[in-house]
């Protein structure tokens, strides 16, 4: 059987549920250009909760040039099907004075993982009553080689775009790195390569709300 991305996807995406486990890049799956970067993978899911109204998120894997980025951006990112290459996360992440010595490698082109994961929102249906449910989603994501992952949605995005967009990243099962003033979690690189984006499998949840 084919299993490679076509060129143009038709037809519905799938509609994933809370707590559901689904494929990231199952649903719509097609490969794209862009005049404003090298090609990429992108899917859609409709996310459907007894809470918000139906949300439209796209998992986008693209070719991503950090030369000009921010201080911030600079970090190497997580690479899961080759953890070598990338951000090696130790004990020193979790305390923010040890992590703010250990050597923060300027991020360049990882041969094997090129590209960088993002999974956004596209239709901006939300308003502000619902921010406070949009800030209890989790966003879980395994691997084959049985790392996981979990990311918050970020805040700059749903405080200034009123959007859903996941992507920096902590282990699943230590939680969120030690924050620093320049630093947060990790960006997740990929390679290159559709059947390996279809073994991904993923996972949204709502935390529950924290007491004032």
């Amino acid at each position: 059987m084919d299993t490679r991305p076509p060129e143009h996807s038709e037809g519905n995406p799938n509609i994933v549920l809370l707590g559901k486990e689904f494929g990231l890049f199952d649903s719509l799956f097609k490969k794209y250009n862009s005049p404003f970067r090298d090609a990429g993978y992108k899917s859609k899911f409709l996310l459907r909760t007894e809470f918000l109204p139906e949300i439209e998120l796209t998992p986008d894997a693209f070719n991503y040039d950090k030369t000009d980025s921010s201080e911030e951006d600079s970090t190497t990112p997580i690479t899961p099907f080759d953890p070598e290459s990338g951000y090696i996360i130790d004990e020193q992440d979790f305390n923010s004075q040890e992590r703010e010595k250990k050597t923060i490698q300027e991020s360049g082109a990882i041969e094997s993982s090129p590209l960088w994961l993002t999974i956004r929102s596209e239709d901006y249906s939300l308003n502000a009553e619902h921010l406070d449910l949009v800030r209890r989603l989790r966003l879980q994501l395994f691997f084959p080689n049985n790392l996981s992952f979990e990311s918050n949605p970020s805040e700059d995005f749903i405080r200034d775009a009123l959007a859903i967009h996941f992507n920096s990243f902590y282990p699943l099962d230590t939680g969120p790195l030690a924050p620093l003033p320049y630093i947060g979690n990790l960006s997740i690189n990929l390679p290159d390569d559709p059947l390996k984006l279809q073994q991904i499998r993923a996972k949204i949840l709502m935390v529950p709300e924290q007491r004032k």
